[in-house]
């Protein structure tokens, strides 16, 4: 796997590894480890806070860059008065 990334390196600007939950799989752990930065991927309701805690522990202990988070799962507001299309179309009716 070292190997590979080492080849990607040298050709890609960026290389984008996904991978399964980080506690309960060895292979993932491997995987951060040749990565120049990790962004965790967490979904409202499922992944829980203790998960999340250890998964940032793991990674902290290894030297691991986090470079940011994801949150799936979160439910959008009204768009009615903050979105640009309706900001435009109060414009015109104007």
């Amino acid at each position: 796997m070292s190997d590979l990334i080492k080849t990607l390196s040298s050709k890609y600007d960026y290389i984008l590894c996904d991978a399964p939950p980080i506690n309960p799989v060895t292979d993932t752990m491997v995987l951060a480890s040749l990565a120049d930065g990790l962004i965790i991927i967490t979904r409202v309701g499922v992944s829980r806070r203790e998960a999340v805690e250890t998964t940032l522990s793991n990674l902290g202990q290894m030297r691991s860059k986090v470079l940011g988070f994801i949150l799936n799962g979160v439910k959008a507001k009204s768009t009615d008065e903050y979105s640009y299309e309706s900001a435009s179309l109060k414009e015109e009716q104007r």
